[in-house]
């Protein structure tokens, strides 16, 4: 028998994206808003395909255009543990298979799920709210609306004579309308374009295939549901005013422009101790996007906890020096890409992986050293100290998170390259151009010569 079809549309717009997934066997459809900017685009996604589990994926142009996150929402999906046994497999022998059904079963599994790509005009806002307006009937809504209707009978108030037998619930008659405005926003985010975009998306793709014979092209489904997957939390404009977490203060000069601006008196101003561009937007983005995951919460804390103990007071001024040598590598690279970048951007660059180097091994020589004699100080006197020890566990994987993401080899390899290219004193020197060491290329030298012997020529020449 032919699978039943769970397909999800995905739509990107900024630092938000949007899921919205159909369950034909369930008749159910699934939605989702998240934040994602970033590393943390992947571990949005992979939340929400977890739940979901779509054999089906429906993109628009500009997620094609974006490689990375293509291949994460189509990429084979890992096998867990949960569902390695349930499938006879035994995880602690490497997951082998113990019948030819479980090794079928497993093969679909890690086969990457396909996508089609939709008409730019089905991701169109305008055209998606009309059409879940329109064209989308939800029965657990609908039910509501008549047991509503029910009680107000009940309760002697007369229906409009107009209507009286028209979807009258209280005449037996199962007849179901559209849904409302008021009944779907209480289910869907209408001042999200984002959603509305992936919703609409999936209901244009649902009229032609499943609810191609649909009376008046409807799409009729049981419920919609959130997810609950999403790492953050979305706060609105009004009320991060409200809870003065930013304050954006104008400048009083009218010669300095209405648009020059300064971060006032707040929440963030009070905890802003960061010593970088990057570090002060990154405070910035975890105050914007508070996350819900308990894990990662902890997680945060273990890192705040560790660089408080006072016990790591020296190396944390160490690494205090090394973040402020931290330079905008987002602009720097978004520049380079362009093909735009100052000479002064490469120094900037070389600084950076120079200093970000540093900070890996301080926190592997200094921290996670300090860490280890702990643990090997209470092993060797016998004091099983269960809370150190516990507390010491959570550091260790906190710091070893973030030297495994720092791609250190990668780091060193591009930092060894600039240097091997890049002459930083000359460069420093001419601030017009980029000076490249000598020795680099031939061809590169042979130029530099001539160019020389030519500078030298034109200045005799012109000397009385």
């Amino acid at each position: 028998m032919e699978a039943s079809m769970t397909c999800m549309s995905v739509v990107e717009e900024g630092s938000q994206i949007a899921f919205a997934c159909y369950n034909e066997e369930t008749n159910d459809i699934l939605l989702e808003q998240s934040y994602a900017n970033g590393h943390d685009t992947e571990q949005v996604v992979e939340r929400f395909l977890a739940v979901a589990r779509p054999n089906l994926i429906l993109v628009g142009n500009k997620v094609v255009a974006n490689e990375g996150l293509l291949y994460v929402l189509t990429r084979p999906a890992a096998l867990v543990p949960e569902e390695a046994s349930s499938q006879g497999h035994d995880a602690s022998t490497n997951m082998q298979p113990q019948s030819a059904a479980s090794t079928s079963q497993r093969s679909a599994q890690n086969r990457a799920t396909p996508y089609r790509l939709l008409k730019t005009s089905a991701f169109e806002i305008r055209q998606c709210r009309t059409l879940i307006l329109e064209k989308l009937r939800v029965l657990s809504l609908l039910r509501r609306q008549q047991a509503s209707r029910s009680t107000q009978h009940a309760g002697g108030e007369q229906p409009n004579r107009e209507r009286r037998f028209q979807n009258a619930p209280w005449s037996g008659q199962q007849v179901f309308g559209v849904s409302s405005y008021h009944s779907l926003a209480s289910v869907i985010d209408f001042d999200s374009s984002v959603q509305v975009r992936a919703l609409g998306a999936l209901l244009s793709f649902l009229q032609s295939t499943i609810f191609r014979l649909e009376e008046g092209e409807t799409v009729t489904v049981n419920s919609i549901n959130q997810a609950k997957t999403a790492m953050f939390m979305r706060i609105n404009a009004s009320t991060l005013r409200a809870l003065h977490i930013f304050s954006t203060e104008h400048h009083p000069l009218m010669a300095k422009g209405y648009g020059h601006t300064k971060e006032g008196f707040s929440l963030f101003t009070l905890l802003d101790r960061t010593k970088s561009k990057v570090g002060r937007q990154r405070l910035k983005e975890w105050m914007l996007k508070p996350l819900l995951d308990r894990k990662e919460i902890s997680r945060r804390h273990d890192g705040v906890e560790l660089f408080l103990r006072p016990e790591f007071q020296t190396s944390v001024g160490s690494l205090l020096n090394l973040l402020e040598k931290i330079g905008p590598v987002d602009r720097i690279l978004s520049r380079m890409q362009k093909c735009n970048a100052a000479p002064m951007d490469f120094v900037v660059l070389s600084r950076t992986l120079s200093s970000a180097l540093a900070i890996t091994d301080l926190l592997t020589n200094a921290f996670l050293a300090k860490l280890a004699a702990v643990d090997s100080n209470q092993q060797r006197q016998g004091n099983q100290d269960a809370n150190l020890l516990e507390a010491a566990a959570r550091y260790v994987a906190f710091l070893e998170t973030i030297v495994q993401d720092c791609c250190v080899s990668v780091m060193r390899d591009l930092e060894e390259r600039i240097t091997s290219i890049v002459d930083e004193a000359l460069t420093i020197e001419e601030k017009s151009t980029v000076v490249i060491q000598t020795g680099f290329h031939e061809d590169l030298d042979a130029a530099k010569q001539t160019f020389e012997n030519l500078d030298g020529k034109y200045t005799l020449s012109r000397t009385p």
